[in-house]
């Protein structure tokens, strides 16, 4: 399966949760680039996502860890 074009549908489906998740847990309304970090991860990391789970529940993962990075 094609990372890019996964996590693209991903970004169709799921930037607005990931965006509404960021600015909870952050408490700022300016998350845009945390969240173009956490689809850059998910993509750079595409291959250890084992389909097993909720790809929002990684997405949402990856987020907090961005945030917490960030």
């Amino acid at each position: 399966m094609d990372a890019g074009w996964q996590v693209e549908q991903w970004f169709h489906e799921y930037e607005k949760d990931i965006t509404n998740y960021l600015v909870y847990y952050t408490g700022s309304k300016d998350v845009e680039d945390l969240v173009q970090e956490t689809f850059l991860k998910a993509f750079q990391s595409f291959v250890r996502f084992k389909f097993e789970s909720n790809p929002k529940t990684w997405l949402i993962s990856i987020a907090r860890n961005t945030a917490i990075d960030f």
